[in-house]
């Protein structure tokens, strides 16, 4: 499977055309290597957009005709701010850049995403006119229910985000795909532990964007997805897949009778890191022998040949990958 860190730089309005282009070339390389990469599906760590992050405005930014004035400020904490009005246009613009190039997958191969904390979840109340049509309206069930095959298995909203499952081939396996909210509520938790239920017997991989409060994350703030889900049932998680942090990380966890493997992957603490992908391949053995080999590469700036492993030249050298090492499936 191939793993996307945030995207959001590469489809803000204020980098330059090639910037621009790497997503492009990303989902070129997803594509054209999906057989001789049997690539069985792609995850997407959450932050697909930038500006997300300053939507939902205040109602305090409207003017008696509903509209969003400009030149009015909300408050925030005793503290008033000026309202961001023109962010709107902006949003939708970064929500065409990335759909241009992300659902060129539909129908291809399938593909879990989550919301970032710069993914607006969309407009709740559609005479507010504080918000687009974000995460939620472009990624929701209805998304997928369009796409054949897309593999979702449940979904979950409420205030505090959105919530996805599904379930995938991986090579003659079945496995669980758990993508939590950003702010995952209680109820969220339990409605991923009822899933979890509906789907035993398979290995679970979490998706979500952030599992640990702090830049750099603090493992000793750990958040409501890591805390009490992934913690909590050791014995069905098996990876654990997040972003949010730069730069990438591969990390072997000890929580219960076999390690879970956990992997940051967000390559945007320099500009040249910004296209970087993660290519996880399985090595089926028996009796729950199998092996996993994380890699990180670059499309962008170079073909690379993955035939005896990561070929480390100047485009990877130094980058996260693991060789290959057990990790059970079972």
């Amino acid at each position: 499977m191939v793993v996307f860190g945030d995207t959001q730089d590469l489809v803000d309005t204020r980098a330059k055309p090639e910037v621009h282009d790497g997503l492009r070339v990303m989902i070129d390389w997803v594509l054209e290597n999906r057989e001789a990469q049997h690539i069985d599906f792609v995850l997407h760590v959450g932050d697909a957009i930038q500006r997300g992050l300053s939507l939902p405005l205040s109602p305090e930014c409207l003017d008696p005709a509903g509209r969003c004035d400009v030149e009015r400020k909300w408050t925030l904490r005793d503290r008033q701010y000026p309202c961001g009005c023109l962010v709107l246009p902006v949003v939708d613009e970064e929500w065409r850049r990335f759909n241009r190039q992300w659902r060129r997958l539909d129908g291809q191969i399938p593909y879990a995403i989550v919301q970032g904390n710069h993914d607006n979840l969309g407009v709740t109340d559609p005479e507010a006119q504080l918000d687009r049509p974000g995460f939620a309206a472009h990624y929701g069930p209805s998304h997928y229910r369009s796409i054949p095959g897309s593999g979702l298995v449940g979904s979950h909203r409420d205030a505090q985000g959105l919530s996805l499952a599904w379930r995938f081939a991986l090579g003659e396996r079945q496995v669980l795909v758990i993508g939590s909210a950003d702010t995952l509520s209680p109820e969220g938790v339990d409605w991923a532990r009822s899933t979890l239920d509906d789907h035993r017997g398979l290995p679970v991989i979490a998706l979500a964007h952030r599992y640990f409060a702090g830049v750099p994350p603090d493992e000793a703030q750990p958040r409501r997805v890591w805390r009490q889900l992934v913690m909590r049932h050791p014995d069905r998680f098996a990876l654990a897949i997040w972003g949010h942090v730069s730069l990438g990380e591969v990390r072997f966890i000890e929580l219960g009778p076999d390690p879970l493997l956990r992997i940051r992957s967000n390559w945007q603490g320099h500009p040249s890191d910004r296209t970087f992908l993660n290519l996880i391949r399985f090595y089926p053995g028996p009796e729950g022998r199998d092996e996993v080999e994380v890699l990180a590469f670059d499309p962008v700036r170079g073909a690379q040949s993955f035939e005896e492993g990561l070929d480390r030249r100047a485009a990877t050298r130094g980058r996260t990958w693991l060789p290959r090492r057990p990790l059970s499936l079972d």
